[in-house]
C-alpha cells in the first residue's frame, strides 16, 4: 500500500466519524440482505449500530479470511484488517459475508469502501464501548466499512 493511499485514508477517516454523528438519512431503507440482521452471529463479525447513510471515499482491497472464528480482510501486505460493519448492512451465515457490494466467502477478493478506524492494534487494545468486536479477533488493524 502506497504512502498516498495511507495519507488519503488518514485524511478521510475524520470525515466518516463526523458524518456518522450527523444523523440517520436512510431510515426505513432495506438493503439486499433484508430488513433484519440477516442472521449475523455477533461472535464472528465486528458491528456498530445501524447505518446512518454515511460513507467514505477510501477503499480497502484484499482477500476475505476467516481465522479463529473472526472475519478479516487480509491485504496484499499480509495485514489482517478487521472490517467493522453497521449491523443493518451486513449478513453472515458462518460461510458467506453479504454486504451492499455482494456475497463473499473465504479466499474471495473483496474491496470495502470506508476508512481506517485503527491502523495499528496493540494486544491490549480496548475497542470503543459501542463497537462490538468478537473476543476471538486479533486484528493488525481495524477498517470502518461503509458498504
Amino acid at each position: 500500500m502506497g504512502a498516498l493511499d495511507r495519507a488519503r485514508r488518514h485524511a478521510l477517516a475524520p470525515a466518516v466519524l463526523l458524518a456518522v454523528g450527523v444523523g440517520a438519512v436512510a431510515a426505513g431503507c432495506v438493503g439486499p440482505w433484508g430488513g433484519d440482521r440477516g442472521g449475523v452471529t455477533v461472535d464472528e463479525v465486528a458491528l456498530w449500530g445501524p447505518s446512518v447513510g454515511a460513507g467514505d471515499a477510501a477503499l480497502i482491497e484484499g482477500r476475505l479470511t476467516v481465522d479463529g472464528g473472526c472475519v478479516y480482510i487480509t491485504d496484499g501486505s499480509g495485514v489482517r484488517w478487521l472490517p467493522v460493519f453497521n449491523e443493518d448492512r451486513v449478513a453472515w451465515d458462518g460461510e458467506t459475508l453479504r454486504t451492499g457490494d455482494g456475497a463473499f466467502v473465504a479466499g474471495d477478493a473483496i474491496s470495502i469502501a470506508g476508512g481506517v478506524l485503527r491502523e495499528r492494534v496493540a494486544q491490549d487494545w480496548e475497542p470503543p464501548e459501542d463497537l462490538h468486536v468478537p473476543d476471538t479477533c486479533a486484528p493488525d488493524a481495524v477498517w470502518n466499512g461503509a458498504s
